[in-house]
Formats: structure tokens, sequence, C-alpha cells
């Protein structure tokens, strides 16, 4: 049986099945970027792996590599 969000602690935890759909979207993502001969840091995969199982938010992964990258200007 499907097993749906539930509210816990007030924090909405995330299905089995959602976590599944985020793992795909992020390996076709990765794919996409190595096709096209991109490198991505093993630090931002690592924090796109967290967002997947649902650990950290986007927003957060994008702080995070705005602060690990502060040097270089990001679009």
């Amino acid at each position: 049986m499907v097993q749906y969000l539930v509210w816990q602690c007030g924090v909405l935890s995330m299905t089995d099945i959602e976590i599944l759909k985020n793992r795909r979207a992020f390996e076709h993502a990765l794919a996409q970027q190595m096709l096209e001969g991109l490198v991505v840091p093993p630090e931002a995969l690592a924090d796109l792996q967290r967002v997947t199982r649902g650990e950290i938010t986007t927003a957060e992964a994008l702080a995070a590599a705005h602060a690990r990258f502060h040097h270089d200007q990001i679009f």
C-alpha cells in the first residue's frame, strides 16, 4: 500500500515514491550534464542527493553552492 504524506512533528515527510521520482530526475539531470561534457563537483552531487532524499531543500543546496563558489560569478 502506498504511504501518503503524513504530518510528523510539524514536517511533511516524503514518501518512498516521491524519493524514487526525485532520484530518477536527479540521475537524468546528471546524465544530461555528462553528455554535454560538464563535470558536476562532488560537493554539489552530495547536496543534490540530499535534496532527492528530502534532507535539505533546493534553496539550501543553492545557498551551499553559492557559498562554495563565492569567488566565481554565478548567473
